[in-house]
């Protein structure tokens, strides 16, 4: 280890130590609700709405930016009732507001609106100002609860004015768009966002919502109309991680903004109502002499005074301060707020802060020592960063593994030669996580000794190596004297130790047909040792009780609950990999974007939800289908699949590892491996791709249809859009010959 990399997990670490004794408990903020007053009946001007009018929110900023910079955005707004609508009032201050051909390649406000308790979801207005074209930008969305109408008529009224340091937008909501009536008491739900891009393309999003969780873009804010307004919220906190050497979430950087009242005064942090504790700088370099054993808790060092920071000087009538707090007090989830001079307290949004801990703790790797071993003791599990593990979970982290035979049954020790499976429980942060592994046991132990590796006469060729890489060609192809063997097989034994890639190979080489590795038949992609492996691991999971199956939505057509014994067509749609956190982000996607199909589905639906950061996997989508096909009257003579992009390579894959269960398939912009489509010679395929695809190239899709018409498979349609690019999903989706297609192939074998 590096002495730099050293150095700063031992001042990290005691900083750890340091706040151990102040940890407590996870807690939420209270969420608020708020007052918003009556006021008179106005048409939307974008003129100062004056003192005292409306309930006043002085500061809106990203809860992502914790740092003070030229170029930060900030926003406020204001709110009010009426007979007519709900009124808003937001103020930008920023750099000059950009404007594209779009409202998401220009700045624009988001307004979110919905009742607490009604029969759809919200509405949402984007409106992009485009001040020096004199074009603004305005859509409307509305949220109901199976779909989204875009763009639906709407009698809002707004209006849009241009300021020295940004722009103002006012905005008047009708009732009839929110289906609520005015009465006093009524509660509403409510965002405003100011997204603000900056010279260089990115993006700030000041917002008023309770936080920004990720994943969970609709965090909303409730308010109730009334009389008198509420006190104004002065103030509002951005914060984000200060990363120590070398990539170890160290401390956090706390921004307020806040009104230019506050300017000059005084604020502090606290932590569950504690002041936080400073971060103790001193124990990055070498001048501490206290006790280092930092691993043994007892040892916390004193903790020293909170941490106070003073606004600074107003401007455009906003004021910041800025705070450093440190971070490792922050392992066991505490809420921090800053306390402002008049006593509000102001919510630090941290969510984000310790999700980003929570996944990089998640994301570290684990080995086993060794991954292909000897004899009947398995391996211990470990994470490879030991030190950088501990300090990110603050000292507080738990193994336990447990192994599993070839036959999914839990075992003690390794008696026979073969793949076994490793499910590690990882417990931090006051959750148990399984991991899931995969381990080989060599037959022979000499197999694994040094001295048999130095004997062996290892010789390799390599057929068709590409050229340029300035080594004789005779090397690759003829291996004289054992050249390239020689030098590989060391290389090749030592890594037996350090990666899981050879337990995969030698399993997967292991469990190859008699008729493959005597070469009477063809590589199935079933066959290919990390397919055998994610088959592994799925069934893996199922034994040891994680449920791997996808989650899913279905729908059914109008008449199925009307037709008792009527069967009907199934298609699975696999999304691509830009949806969203939860299943229910698949309800405006794929088929479902079709109006028609929505109001009159031909068949039955069924949208899994592929997890963040993995791919479709075969096994599963195939353990899906069987569970539809158990629960629900489906035709299994007329399954479907398509996907697009990561779903589309997901379709061609699905269907070459299990083509006898699929009567027909339609990836759209897919990708895969071109060798698998002789599996698909009797499936019909109808497939599209746009000519200017530069996230998938066409051409795998173009070589993909060839090979399938020179195997004889006449069910083969191509669509390419010249001009389409990634996002041709809608247009391939609106074929309506296409449909008609689909909904006539029938598997060949049940003809």
């Amino acid at each position: 280890m590096k002495i730099e990399k050293y150095i700063a997990y031992m001042a990290l670490a005691f900083a750890v130590v340091a706040a151990k004794s102040i940890q407590a408990s996870q807690t939420t903020a209270s969420e608020a609700v708020y007052d918003i007053p009556r006021v008179a009946v106005k048409t939307p001007d974008a003129a100062d709405w004056g003192e005292g009018v409306g309930f006043r929110v002085e500061a809106l900023v990203d809860p992502s930016i914790g740092v003070v910079r030229a170029d930060t955005a900030a926003a406020r707004c204001r709110w009010g009732w009426n007979e007519e609508g709900l009124l808003v009032f937001v103020e930008v201050r920023g750099s000059a507001p950009r404007e594209g051909d779009t409202v998401w390649a220009s700045d624009y406000v988001k307004l979110l609106a919905g009742r607490v308790a009604g029969g759809f979801e919200l509405v949402q207005y984007i409106i992009a100002p485009r001040l020096e074209s004199g074009k603004p930008l305005v859509e409307f969305w509305r949220y109901l609860r199976e779909h989204v109408e875009r763009n639906p008529p709407a009698p809002h009224r707004f209006a849009i004015r241009k300021t020295e340091s940004g722009y103002v937008v006012e905005l008047l909501i009708p009732w009839a768009a929110l289906e609520a009536i005015p009465v006093l008491g009524l509660e509403l739900e409510v965002q405003v966002v100011a997204a603000d891009l900056d010279a260089n393309g990115n993006r700030q999003y000041p917002r008023w919502a309770p936080y920004n969780r990720p994943g969970e873009p609709k965090i909303l804010q409730r308010v109730r109309l009334a009389e008198k307004a509420s006190a104004p919220v002065l103030a509002a906190a951005g914060c984000e991680t200060i990363n120590a050497p070398p990539r170890v979430l160290a401390d956090a950087s706390v921004r307020v903004l806040g009104d230019a009242s506050l300017a000059g005064r005084e604020a502090r942090v606290v932590m569950d109502g504690a002041s936080v504790p400073k971060a103790r700088r001193g124990a990055r370099n070498s001048t501490d002499s206290r006790d280092s054993n930092f691993s043994n808790p007892s040892t916390a060092l004193p903790v020293p005074s909170g941490v106070t920071f003073a606004f600074g000087e107003a401007k455009d009538s906003w004021c910041e301060g800025f705070a450093i707090i440190p971070l490792p007090s922050l392992v066991g989830g505490t809420e921090v707020e800053v306390v402002l001079p008049n006593g509000e307290r102001v919510a630090v949004p941290l969510d984000g802060l310790l999700a980003a801990r929570r996944e990089q703790f998640g994301r570290l790797e684990m080995e086993f020592k060794p991954w292909v071993f000897a004899g009947e003791k398995f391996p211990e599990a470990e994470f490879k960063d030991v030190l950088l593990a501990n300090v990110l979970s603050g000292f507080d982290y738990k193994i336990k593994t447990r192994f599993f035979d070839a036959d999914f049954k839990p075992v003690e020790k390794a008696e026979r030669a073969g793949r076994y499976g490793a499910v590690v429980e990882v417990t931090a942060f006051g959750e148990t996580k399984q991991r899931h592994f995969a381990l080989y046991r060599v037959a022979e132990g000499m197999a694994l000794a040094w001295p048999t590796w130095y004997k062996m006469d290892l010789r390799l060729r390599f057929d068709g190596m590409p050229e340029g890489l300035g080594v004789d060609g005779r090397v690759w192809s003829e291996d004289p004297a054992g050249v390239v063997g020689g030098e590989l097989k060391f290389f090749l034994r030592g890594q037996m130790e350090k990666d899981g890639f050879f337990a995969v190979l030698f399993a997967g080489l292991a469990d190859l047909p008699e008729e493959v590795v005597a070469g009477r038949a063809p590589m199935r992609p079933q066959y290919r040792s990390f397919a055998r492996l994610r088959e592994f691991l799925f069934k893996l999971r199922r034994a040891s009780g994680d449920d791997p199956d996808y989650f899913f939505l279905t729908h059914t057509p109008k008449d199925y609950d009307k037709e008792p014994e009527r069967r009907w067509p199934l298609l699975v749609y696999l999304h691509g990999s830009g949806a969203g956190a939860d299943v229910e982000s698949l309800m405006g996607r794929g088929p479902l974007t079709q109006e028609w199909l929505r109001k009159d589905l031909p068949f039955i639906l069924v949208s899994p939800q592929c997890p963040a950061d993995e791919w479709w996997e075969p096994t599963a989508v195939a353990a899906l289908v069987d569970k539809v096909c158990a629960t629900m009257r489906v035709d299994e003579r007329r399954i479907y699949l398509t996907g697009e992009s990561m779903g589309g390579g997901g379709t061609w894959n699905v269907a070459s590892t299990f083509p006898e269960r699929f009567a027909a398939i339609m990836p759209v912009c897919g990708f895969g491996n071109v060798e698998d489509v002789v599996w698909l010679k009797d499936v019909p395929v109808w497939t599209f791709h746009g000519a200017k695809d530069y996230d998938v190239p066409p051409d795998f899709t173009r070589e993909a249809v060839r090979r399938l018409k020179e195997l004889g498979n006449k069910n083969v349609h191509f669509t390419e859009y010249p001009e389409g690019g990634h996002d041709i999903m809608l247009d391939a989706y609106s074929d309506r010959d296409f449909w008609t297609w689909l909904l006539e192939q029938r598997r060949v074998n049940d003809e």
